[in-house]
C-alpha cells in the first residue's frame, strides 16, 4: 500500500504542475486491494470532494464474492 501511495502523490503533483484542477471521480482496479486501499488513504484527505470507485471485471469478482459473503468466509469467485 505503502508503494502505491507514490503513485497517486507523483499523479496529483504532476497535475498541479500541468495546471490541472483534482478529480471529482477517481476509478481503480480492485485486484488484491493495496492499490484500492492507496488510493482511499490519498483521496480521503479531499473530504467529500472526490469519490473513489472500485472497479473488476465480470471475471474476475473476487471483490464482489468477499463483500457478499457472510461472515467473511471464504468464497471462491465465479468468473
Amino acid at each position: 500500500v505503502e508503494g502505491y501511495a507514490t503513485l497517486f502523490e507523483e499523479a496529483e503533483e504532476q497535475m498541479a504542475e500541468s495546471g490541472w484542477p483534482r478529480p471529482d471521480v477517481v476509478l481503480v482496479q480492485a485486484g488484491v486491494g493495496g492499490l484500492l486501499c492507496a488510493a482511499v488513504r490519498h483521496f480521503a484527505s479531499y473530504g467529500d470532494r472526490v469519490r473513489v470507485v472500485a472497479v473488476e471485471p465480470e471475471d474476475a469478482d473476487c471483490l464482489l464474492e468477499s463483500i457478499q459473503s457472510p461472515g467473511g468466509a471464504p468464497r471462491a469467485s465465479r468468473g
